[in-house]
């Protein structure tokens, strides 16, 4: 970093190496102030949802639509601010979180499609004057409207920050940061909600987006890479891993071991240098070296075992090759597909790879013999199911299964439901259910670069992060996404169900970056004390386990008499052999006279 802050941007006054950049409207607190206000004193929410559904889906500017909201509150600016004061909640976490980016040198500069003065009186009372006033904001601002006074009804109007069709583009303030020099550039993050921050989603090294906002269905759509969040607390975890560096460390510590280990090993054994990934070499290239984050549960992270793995989109995603094939499996019928694919809207250079398009009924009919199955596995290096047929594929093509690396990858084909003035209408029944060709291709993309999550009833889950081939910052990337993906969407309980997170390649040790100290997640039921009648069920239930079938007969055996008489009974008469070979040689010995017999017959 350099020594001096560079003119006009006051968040390097301090020379920082991390920035924090936030939206504040239901990012920072709980609620949104605007659309609080338009729904309570204007046009309502419903109008106002159909305008962000609109901007979401580009029909029309962030700046029309927050204008019309705006312009339909007539209440005087103070009542509004009074209104807010009263009603607007901050973030649970914020304050802790804002206590450590202080201690830490992180500054907080807030990005807003709001208007600065609110802003500031809500930090204010919610936050407190001092901490309040250490915040930089950067947002719209409010004025009186001509021949009124700021405090008389439809008194006021919003100013926009600049021309552009936010009124706030939040991307150009971002921008003065991220295009600095490498040396003196500080690693940024970005945390928001809503439409507001569409601009500022491709901006930073680290989006955090609220779960289940409209921001989290943009950055899916467009591919942005982002985690997720509950509420502050959730991202003051992951800020401090990534200001601690531990999954840099890890990934840095963790790569050189596997590039030694590969060295060592071609050395001893008289090979060429495993480095070269294409050497022709039959071992494992440290190109195609996976690494591994496992994560360890408190619980049981699921309560039954899937074979369709869930997705977790990467910043740097896992299949990089240009070169290697796909292959479709797509619900009935493949020819839809198949013209899909050979669209003019389908990019040129995917369709290269996509080697074929099968549907579900060619390929049970088609496919059926093992042999057959396994040339399919062979042919194509990466295999994509249509989420609607995926369950199917197990009974249908056992294969699959039997390889870790070649599973089918479930994709989303189909289209969305129809809509008519925000209402669902019939889909002609006719008509095949399918997205249009770039849709397809956008989600082939997502698909094949995606970390795979499957889950079952275990307390132990590894995920694929990235390959020894990785440049560390780019794995550590890969690893914090990833296990804030699992914290926030899968593991019950949140953080609070993690015990640890390790990484780890095929044949290393694993690497801690995360520890908890807490060993469950409630003592009072987790725990079982020595000697309690639930201890004594489980273990009475074990010893029952142990008991098996063999065990069971000879212990019935034992226990009833009469059986016992049986069986002395048999043993007494099965020890007279003197009577038994009596009766043997008398047999014989007839035997032999009536051949004798048939013998002299035969030469009469």
């Amino acid at each position: 970093m350099g020594s001096a802050p560079v003119s006009g941007l006051p968040a390097l006054k301090t020379s920082p190496k991390f920035i924090f950049f936030t939206d504040f409207d239901g990012t920072i607190t709980l609620q949104d102030s605007n659309d609080f206000m338009t729904d309570n004193v204007g046009f309502g929410a419903a109008l106002r949802k159909k305008g962000n559904e609109d901007v979401l889906n580009g029909r029309r500017d962030f700046r029309d639509s927050f204008q019309e909201m705006m312009d339909s509150i007539s209440t005087p600016y103070n009542q509004c601010i009074d209104l807010l004061l009263k009603n607007i909640q901050l973030d649970p976490g914020f304050k802790e979180f804002h206590a450590y980016a202080k201690a830490n040198n992180i500054p907080i500069v807030v990005l807003s499609g709001g208007m600065t003065p609110i802003i500031r009186g809500l930090l204010g009372h919610l936050l407190g004057e001092e901490a309040a006033s250490e915040l930089q904001i950067v947002s719209n601002d409010v004025k009186a409207r001509p021949g009124k006074d700021i405090n008389d009804e439809r008194g006021w109007e919003i100013v926009f920050h600049d021309d552009s069709g936010f009124g706030h583009d939040k991307s150009l303030e971002i921008r003065k940061y991220s295009s600095l020099p490498q040396a003196e550039r500080p690693y940024l993050f970005y945390a928001g909600d809503g439409v507001s921050d569409l601009s500022a989603a491709k901006e930073t090294d680290l989006m955090f987006v609220k779960a289940g906002r409209d921001l989290v269905v943009y950055c899916e759509k467009e591919n942005v890479p982002h985690t997720t969040f509950t509420n502050f607390s959730d991202i003051l975890s992951d800020v401090k891993n990534v200001v601690s560096g531990k999954a840099l460390k890890a990934s840095k510590a963790l790569l050189a071991h596997i590039k030694k280990t590969a060295e060592e090993t071609a050395s001893s054994s008289n090979k060429k240098n495993l480095l070269d990934a294409a050497d022709g070499d039959q071992g494992l290239s440290v190109a195609e070296t996976p690494v591994w984050l496992t994560v360890t549960t408190k619980r049981h992270i699921h309560d039954s075992k899937s074979l369709k793995p869930n997705k977790i989109y990467l910043p740097h995603p896992l299949h990089t090759d240009t070169e290697s094939t796909i292959c479709l499996i797509v619900a009935d019928p493949q020819r839809h597909y198949k013209n899909v694919v050979a669209s003019q809207d389908f990019p040129e250079e995917l369709r290269k790879r996509v080697t074929r398009v099968i549907d579900y009924k060619h390929l049970t009919a088609k496919v059926k013999q093992y042999e057959a199955q396994r040339k399919l596995l062979a042919e194509h290096d990466i295999f994509l199911a249509d989420d609607r047929i995926i369950n199917r594929l197990p009974k249908a093509i056992n294969v699959f299964y039997k390889s870790t690396t070649k599973r089918p990858i479930p994709v989303v084909f189909q289209g969305k439901k129809p809509r008519e003035q925000g209402k669902r209408v019939k889909r002609d029944p006719n008509e095949v259910n399918c997205r249009p060709a770039s849709e397809v291709a956008a989600e082939i993309q997502k698909a094949i670069g995606a970390a795979l999550v499957n889950l079952s009833p275990s307390t132990n889950t590894a995920v694929k992060v990235g390959y020894a081939s990785m440049q560390p910052k780019a794995l550590s990337e890969n690893i914090v996404k990833v296990a804030n993906e699992m914290a926030t969407k899968f593991v019950p309980k949140k953080k609070n169900g993690i015990k640890s997170m390790f990484v780890k390649g095929p044949e290393t040790v694993a690497l801690p970056i995360w520890q908890d100290e807490q060993l469950w997640v409630d003592a009072e039921t987790d725990v079982i004390a020595n000697g309690s009648e639930q201890a004594k069920a489980i273990e009475a239930r074990k010893e029952q386990a142990n008991v098996g079938k063999k065990r069971k007969s000879i212990d019935a055996a034992l226990d009833d008499e009469p059986k016992a008489k049986k069986a002395k009974k048999e043993a007494v008469a099965g020890s007279n052999d003197d009577k038994l070979d009596k009766q043997i040689a008398e047999r014989k010995s007839k035997l032999r006279n009536a051949k004798k017999k048939a013998k002299s017959a035969m030469e009469d």
